[in-house]
């Protein structure tokens, strides 16, 4: 029987993780409404795991920078951390191997500590180094927030096609 119940879990992950290096651009979070801490690990794992080279500038800041509408803004990239410090981001940017041309740093609190709490989930040893190279198993590719908003936007399309167009 655990036999069984591992096999099947082997070729469930292997399965899941081809779909998602297949369609690396689906993401999801776990809440319909986003808390900050959330937002702030995708973002933040977001930035570390992908390739930015493109973008030549980097924002950081808190939530105010947060706020900065980015489609006036090529080749910029927005790491503001709302609920965080700038010492937060600038640690992230540690960890970067490309750095950006140009770092633009936006604070309102200079005196908030960096957060022990978010620098250990974003690099826990042994999870910082698989979610480097297993896209399955980062934060915003989880299979049920990936479901969820898969049946949701189905659901939305037949009900506008069969219902409201009718």
């Amino acid at each position: 029987m655990i036999k069984k119940s591992l096999l099947i879990f082997i070729v469930l992950f292997i399965s899941y993780t081809i779909f998602i290096m297949m369609n690396k651009q689906l993401t999801s979070s776990q809440h319909q409404w986003q808390d900050q801490w959330q937002e702030n690990i995708l973002n933040a794992q977001n930035f570390l795991y992908n390739d930015t080279t493109k973008n030549e500038n980097l924002i950081i800041g808190t939530s105010s920078s947060a706020r900065i509408i980015m489609d006036s803004l090529p080749n910029f990239l927005n790491l503001s951390l709302p609920g965080q410090s700038i010492f937060d981001g600038l640690n992230i940017l540690k960890h970067k191997i490309i750095l950006p041309k140009n770092v633009y740093i936006e604070m309102n609190f200079p005196l908030i500590k960096e957060s022990d709490k978010f620098s250990f989930a974003l690099y826990f040893p042994v999870f910082f180094i698989i979610k480097k190279y297993v896209l399955s198993l980062r934060d915003d590719k989880q299979p049920i927030p990936l479901l969820q908003k898969y049946v949701i936007s189905k659901s939305i399309k037949f009900f506008h096609h069969h219902i409201i167009d009718q």
